[in-house]
């Protein structure tokens, strides 16, 4: 190899390294940044923000001075959990890496303008004190780790580090938690129809295995074993798929509902009113405490020394079963909800569905 042959070669060496270097530059300016600085520096101060998809489903979440609303669902309560985890999610997503430009391959990574046609991407847009945020939120990986985003205005897509769990109904984003009793703290419910027939289980004490159905002929058997406690069981863990106001109109034209009510050993008292309307069945809730029923299963107190007469902390006081039936009332009185209908069955039991045919 002559002289001119080398620094040729040498040149031609320092010229492609050059074009790697910057090449990289490029890279890691596109790569490893926040895809929404605004929101990390701004999380705790956000008002709000709006969820949209393609087929014209909007979810207004907004922050008030106690607790986040649905705006969609008349501010009922919304689900601080979720909404917690991606708002964390968005203002800790790193860009990966920068993918297409080209409008006409948006849809492939669900990252369209949700205005076009088949739009299957979420629109989002955060309200910020400097300004509001919006971004595209198309299909995430498989294990929901990662997902495609473009933001609003900008022709380039993103594939970020962002586990996102957007619903596109109103309905996602609400507190679903309703009641939650114990089946043993159940003493009795009645189910009363608007025809007159009433259904009644009950159990002598808290340890009972079983209830026992209320009037049921001489002739006649359980369908099976256990079948009256899932009516007991109502309540525990009762979640509701969703809720509107509770307004005239809304309670079936004045139609008559089933009234069920649940007792429980130390006096809360839940009565439900399940209403039928043409597209689904919605309940409203009433809450109280019932002192004299209470008094009747306060066990014996002849024991100076029993729990029973143990001085109360004064931080008991707020979770005193009249304080809860009077918080679950502030919560749940005013609403109309939607529930399972595997739950829904059971507050309208009549007694030849408890009973063998």
């Amino acid at each position: 190899m002559n002289r001119r042959t080398f620094l040729i070669l040498v040149i031609a060496i320092i010229v492609l390294g050059t074009f790697m270097i910057a090449g990289r530059d490029r890279d890691d300016s596109a790569a490893d940044r926040l895809l929404m600085p605004e929101l990390s520096e701004n999380i705790n101060d956000i008002k709000g923000f709006t969820v949209t998809d393609g087929e014209g489903n909007v979810t207004t979440l907004r922050r008030g001075s106690t607790r986040w609303t649905v705006a969609e669902r008349g501010d009922y309560a919304a689900d601080i959990g979720r909404i917690r985890r991606n708002l964390i999610a968005l203002a800790d997503a790193r860009v990966i890496e920068e993918k297409t430009a080209d409008p006409a391959r948006y849809a492939k990574l669900g990252v369209a303008d949700i205005t076009d046609d088949g739009a299957t991407g979420i629109e989002l847009a955060l309200d910020l004190p400097g300004g509001p945020q919006r971004i595209i939120v198309g299909k995430t990986s498989v294990r929901g780790a990662n997902a495609y985003v473009r933001r609003i205005g900008e022709a380039v897509s993103l594939l970020v580090s962002a586990p996102l769990d957007l619903g596109a109904n109103p309905a996602d984003w609400l507190d679903r938690a309703l009641i939650d009793v114990a089946t043993r703290d159940v003493f009795r419910v009645t189910t009363t129809h608007p025809d007159g027939e009433i259904v009644r289980i009950e159990k002598a004490d808290r340890d009972a295995d079983t209830f026992e159905l209320a009037d049921m002929p001489e002739d006649a058997t359980l369908a099976y074993a256990g079948i009256t406690g899932s009516m007991g069981a109502v309540l525990t863990g009762l979640e509701f798929d969703d809720v509107t106001p509770l307004t005239p109109g809304t309670d079936a034209d004045g139609a008559e509902p089933v009234v069920t009510r649940f007792e429980m050993f130390d006096g809360l008292v839940v009565t439900a009113r399940i209403f039928s309307t043409d597209d689904q069945a919605r309940v409203a809730f009433d809450v109280s405490h019932d002192a004299t029923l209470a008094d009747r299963f306060v066990p014996p107190t002849n024991d100076p020394g029993s729990a029973e007469n143990a001085a109360v902390p004064a931080s008991a006081a707020t979770d005193t079963p009249g304080a809860r039936a009077a918080d679950l009332n502030r919560r749940l009185d005013g609403w109309l909800f939607v529930l399972p209908d595997y739950k829904l069955e059971q507050l309208t039991r009549r007694q030849a569905d408890l009973l063998q045919l």
